[in-house]
């Protein structure tokens, strides 16, 4: 019975360590994924909307986005911020963090999402990007931008 007992008292000692040591590379990975997405974002968002360059989005852009996304599309939507909101004045950051999900068969799966804030020449926006680390290398998966000027110039242009 003692035999027993000690095993199970080094099993739960190991059991300790190993779930102390993974939450450790976790939590340390976690936090460099946040530092790096975070960054990623800032630079794609001021490159992307100071001149509304759908080319800076493209180059970016997740071969997921790049399949459900027509760069005539993108011509059009650039154009009409670019009228609405004109180029990019402040970037104001944004708030968001990456996440990492173990997906069966799939490995791992690392993605982030950040809501921004960009004041404009005429007026401001709110961006929505999500992005997907891609062997070791971030990439936009997403690209929303919100704006009631916006919102206006595409329901004139849609008329």
């Amino acid at each position: 019975m003692r035999r027993i007992i000690s095993w199970i008292g080094i099993f739960a000692v190991l059991a300790v360590v190993c779930g102390g040591a993974g939450f450790f590379v976790l939590a340390r990975n976690g936090a460099e994924l946040d530092v790096s997405s975070r960054a990623y974002t800032h630079q794609a968002v001021i490159a992307i909307a100071k001149a509304w360059n759908k080319d800076e989005l493209w180059k970016r852009a997740s071969p997921e986005f790049k399949k459900t996304t027509q760069l005539d599309d993108l011509t059009l939507l650039f154009d009409a911020a670019n009228a609405a909101l004109g180029p990019l004045y402040e970037y104001e950051g944004g708030e968001g963090e990456a996440l990492m999900a173990k997906a069966i068969g799939s490995g791992t799966n690392i993605t982030a999402h950040y809501i921004a804030h960009g004041r404009f020449a005429k007026d401001e926006a709110v961006f929505d990007v999500t992005l997907r680390q891609i062997d070791n290398r971030w990439m936009i998966d997403g690209f929303r931008v919100r704006s009631a000027s916006l919102m206006k110039r595409l329901a004139q242009q849609a008329r």
